[in-house]
């Protein structure tokens, strides 16, 4: 209904332009002002309503709510917006009698300059463009981009943000993000996690009950867990420690999830250790 109405604005501005042409006799800088606004207007109104059947269009094809967004309807809105810019900017000096194609022919001079100077601005969006059709990522996605790690929050022309795991809005610019080794973790078989860490070569308890201590410690978990997947797996042996690691693999990504378990686990093997210490001890002493 909202679009409806702004296309009975523009039609109702092209009849009163029309009645004003007719019927209305208007000093000649009053009908220019009244009738450059009304275009303006009718130009904003229409490109507007575009945009948002578009937007619509693609939401209902692809089943994204209204609050949602990815990379295609950020595209779309940052297509739009230069757009504007773009038809009210020529629009303005139409009206104040600048001949569009003479301007067309001395940008055409000035442009290799322009490109030089604003290098640093125009590379971030030739980036953004890059990004939205290689579709290597998406708003949401679970990232790794050379040496920050974080879920996309927004995409923009210039910029893309990151929420890392300390909850710190990071901005990369395009072209560094573009150029940057990028791991997706929402793609692939990214929910196999493993826990590292090492014990003492003299440990003299059981590895068994050790896995299946952590894995107890973890029966909060479990259902967010796929069942059969936990493994405790030896990874090196030397003389003075033993590598080891914990592995499960999650039902699905989840980076606070994954925090939590880890942190969870690390803790208990320190208990396991610092209550089985003692008893090696004592039996050492008898």
């Amino acid at each position: 209904m909202n679009h409806l109405l702004k296309l009975l604005v523009v039609i109702g501005l092209a009849v009163v332009h029309q009645l004003i042409d007719n019927w209305v006799s208007l000093p000649d800088d009053v009908y220019n002002i009244v009738s450059f606004l009304m275009r303006l207007i009718g130009v904003v109104l229409i490109l507007n309503v575009g945009y948002h059947l578009l937007d619509m269009y693609y939401r209902k094809t692809r089943r994204i709510s209204s609050k949602s967004k990815d990379r295609v309807t950020t595209a779309i809105y940052n297509l739009y917006l230069l757009v504007l810019v773009f038809a009210v900017f020529f629009m303005i000096l139409g009206f104040f009698g600048v001949d569009i194609q003479t301007l067309f022919t001395s940008l055409s001079i000035v442009a290799a300059a322009f490109v030089i100077l604003f290098k640093e601005y125009i590379t971030p969006i030739l980036g953004g463009f890059a990004l939205v059709i290689t579709k290597d990522m998406n708003i949401g996605d679970y990232v790794k981009i050379g040496e920050h790690k974080g879920k996309v929050v927004n995409m923009t022309l210039y910029k893309l943000s990151l929420l890392n795991d300390d909850d710190d809005l990071i901005s990369l610019p395009n072209d560094k993000v573009y150029q940057s080794e990028l791991v997706n973790f929402s793609r692939g078989n990214y929910r196999k996690m493993s826990i590292p860490f090492e014990i003492d070569a003299a440990f003299e308890g059981s590895l068994e009950d050790l896995e299946s201590n952590l894995i107890n410690v973890l029966g909060e978990y479990h259902e967010l867990i796929e069942p059969e997947s936990f493994n405790l797996r030896i990874e090196s042996i030397s003389s003075k420690e033993l590598s080891l690691k914990f592995q499960y693999t999650l039902l699905q990504v989840d980076r606070k999830l994954e925090q939590q378990i880890r942190k969870k686990t690390v803790r208990q093997v320190v208990n396991y250790l610092r209550t089985e210490r003692p008893m090696i001890d004592k039996e050492m002493n008898n």
